[in-house]
């Protein structure tokens, strides 16, 4: 490209050079003809300064041009003098001659002067505006340079995110699936993950670390953690621990070289808080001791951590199974227990249920104890299957709860009850008095404690209701006697 453009500005110099002979010729042959024997007197001609001075201010630099152009007219004027007014010349005459010809010269020069400062200008203008293109592009090339980065690492991180989830779906999945086998499954899962020719994986217990997985039996190679200052060190931290961290630390590292079981990471699990296994990771391909791996192992600590959490409740729940579903609670925790699991059901459901409460007051202890009885059998037969009694002997109520039911289905069970109950207490005369409450869920309600104190309050709005009623009744019975 450099070559073509050195070479095209060749051929117009040449072009150039060749009009500007040509145009000398020209006058050159004009005043051959018109007087031969001073033809010489081409030479005094300014107009060929001119062409000349045109043809200097496009091929030359600036230096060379005006201090030629400035050159040539004093020495012009001299040789014009000398040729044409010397000795016998009128002086008068050149002077005259002389000025405006020199004074046309520099006019000439001057707007040559003025047009190549203007192309100077013109030329640092586009010189300018082509490195301001250049800039502007090389900025949108880092710019596109920078977001192509960010799209990278914005991919590499949903990579490793994705790797992260499916490792951890993996790892937790395998610990479920592994039932209760726990050790197996973490042995299992820390060969997947490191692909180590050399694992150990230790449990720990009253202070010694046993092998498991091992072909020697457990008494012979087994740890004491007190006599190994590095290992003790490893328990206490209750994190991953690898060779690079161990590395920083030369007390550390001293410590290793000196300790009884060396690796290249160490992985503790820990069940609330307390060290239960310790894994020992050695001889792994040295292309899978990275960053990813050791983040892999962290994401195995705390699902390893989790599942052995699982695993004891699950044999602790096994070992002490909840108690069934009964229709006649036994104590205040499974009655509270039950109220509050059917208030969220109604809640989360938008369903519906109802409190009743009846309580018993008699003439003495035992009567309260026998009246409570055959209440409660009276109550289950006006009752649904799957509604729930409980007996609050220290306070003589008897609590009943309806799921599914409204204010018509409460009201009608309540009726029922009122009937058998009165039959009862005319039969066997065993209750003084009978007391009502009841309470319907409403979803402003925040919780079950507002259904129970609402169940209190209408039990004793009524004892005082019946009250004044018997007050009443009594003095108008009085007053008739008399």
């Amino acid at each position: 490209m450099n070559l073509f453009k050195k070479q095209r500005s060749t051929s117009l110099t040449n072009e150039a050079f060749l009009i500007v002979l040509g145009f000398t010729a020209i006058i050159a042959a004009f005043f051959f003809l018109k007087d031969p024997v001073h033809f010489w007197q081409i030479l005094a001609m300014h107009h060929l300064y001119l062409g000349w001075l045109v043809f200097g201010a496009l091929f030359f630099s600036d230096k060379i041009f005006y201090l030629a152009s400035a050159a040539v007219i004093p020495l012009f004027l001299f040789f014009h003098y000398l040729f044409f007014y010397f000795p016998n010349g009128s002086f008068r005459s050149w002077a005259w001659f002389a000025g405006s010809s020199a004074l046309d010269m520099l006019v000439i020069l001057g707007l040559i002067y003025l047009y190549r400062k203007q192309m100077k200008h013109r030329i640092k203008s586009l010189k300018d505006e082509r490195l301001n293109s250049v800039n502007r592009e090389k900025a949108a090339l880092q710019a596109l340079q920078k977001e192509r980065i960010k799209a990278e690492n914005l991919e590499r991180s949903i990579q490793n995110q994705e790797y992260t989830f499916s490792l951890v779906y993996k790892i937790f999945r395998s610990f479920l699936t592994a039932q209760s086998d726990f050790e197996d499954a973490l042995f299992h899962n820390l060969k997947r993950l490191t692909r180590a020719q050399s694992l150990t994986l230790f449990k720990f217990e009253n202070g010694f670390l046993i092998p498991i997985h091992s072909k020697e039996h457990p008494s012979k190679c087994r740890i004491f953690v007190e006599g190994d200052s590095f290992l003790r060190d490893v328990c206490e931290t209750k994190t991953v621990l690898a060779m690079p961290e161990i590395a920083r630390s030369e007390t550390q590292f001293a410590a290793w070289k000196a300790s009884s079981h060396r690796g290249l990471i160490y992985v503790p699990i820990l069940e609330n808080g307390t060290l239960r296994y310790l894994a020992s990771i050695d001889r792994m391909p040295f292309a899978v001791l990275q960053a990813r791996t050791l983040q892999a192992l962290h994401y195995l600590k705390k699902m390893a951590e989790l599942a052995l959490t699982l695993f004891r409740e699950k044999k602790s729940l096994q070992r002490n199974p909840r108690m069934r579903w009964r229709q006649v609670l036994q104590s205040p925790h499974d009655f509270l227990s039950s109220v509050e699991n059917e208030f969220r059901r109604a809640k989360r459901f938008q369903s519906i249920f109802s409190i009743i409460a009846i309580r018993i007051q008699s003439n003495g202890r035992k009567d309260e104890m026998s009246a409570a009885v055959t209440l409660l059998n009276s109550v289950r037969s006006e009752i649904r299957a799957l509604d729930q009694i409980y007996i609050d002997r220290p306070r003589n109520l008897i609590w009943i709860i309806l799921p599914f039911a409204a204010f018509e289905e409460m009201s009608i069970v309540l009726n029922r009850l009122q009937k058998r109950i009165n039959f009862y207490k005319i039969k066997d005369n065993l209750f003084c008095t009978l007391d009502y409450g009841f309470s319907v869920f409403e979803q402003d309600y925040e919780s079950s404690k507002n259904m129970l104190k609402q169940v209190l309050e209408v039990m004793q709005i009524q004892a005082k209701v019946l009250q004044k009623m018997s007050r009443n009744h009594a003095k108008s019975t009085t007053a008739s006697t008399t």
